[in-house]
């Protein structure tokens, strides 16, 4: 029984957390920090191969916003390749294409291992021209 009432308040747990509104990451310093947590983004997308805001991998394929401001909403998560992985996958595999060994970060749907696509950034709607006013 108290097997049971774990899983269901673990349940409940991810699912709030999946609906909670993201907090806005602008230090990069703090990555780590927010890792595990919804977390929502604004920058210009890297014209890379992999594309990056403030550091983070995006999805820019559809659509394809690098050079551009951009947002994007997700859960950040950390990822590590040693040295020791990539000399074995060299190895393994002959000369491929990647950034090398490194600590990479990447914005991901919640609930899902698909990267989190970007968006054209929410505008603030112009302001509206005083009525009763004609222009000159």
């Amino acid at each position: 029984m108290k097997a049971l009432l774990g899983l269901l308040v673990g349940c409940l747990v991810l699912l709030f957390a999946g609906c909670t509104s993201p907090t806005s990451l602008t230090d990069l310093a703090r990555r780590d920090a927010h890792v595990g947590r919804k977390i929502r983004i604004v920058g210009e997308v890297s014209n890379t191969k992999i594309p990056q805001i403030l550091g983070i991998e995006v999805d820019s394929n559809s659509p394809d916003l690098r050079g551009q401001i951009a947002e994007a909403e997700g859960v950040l998560e950390r990822y590590e390749i040693t040295k020791e992985e990539f000399d074995r996958q060299w190895h393994e595999s002959g000369p491929f294409q990647s950034r090398g060994p490194g600590v990479f970060y990447r914005l991901r749907v919640p609930f899902s291992r698909e990267t989190a696509k970007v968006k054209k950034p929410n505008q603030a709607p112009e302001p509206m021209a005083p009525s009763g006013r004609g222009s000159s």
